[in-house]
């Protein structure tokens, strides 16, 4: 779920090369949801299951946050997703 100023979960463990499907459920307002370093983004609207895919193509730990302004706070918002060897 994505509501002011929180994403839940904030710590994501997937499997290097494995297809990776997040849905995310905003609780308030539209956000954004991006993961610059593996080139993953999407805008997450409230009131619908938004669906984020990818496949992760390196191991580490990647920080993924809110890129659309939601007021004071926003700065917070954020997670980690960590990409793990098979």
């Amino acid at each position: 779920t994505a509501e002011k100023f929180d994403f839940s979960p904030s710590e994501i463990t997937v499997k290097k090369g494995e297809p990776v499907v997040i849905e995310i459920v905003s609780l308030d307002r539209k956000h954004g949801f991006t993961i610059p370093d593996l080139n993953v983004r999407s805008d997450v609207k409230p009131g619908a299951k938004n669906i984020v895919r990818f496949t992760p193509d390196k191991a580490g730990t990647f920080f993924f946050h809110c890129d659309l302004f939601c007021g004071s706070g926003h700065e917070d918002m954020a997670g980690t997703l960590v990409v793990v060897e098979q």
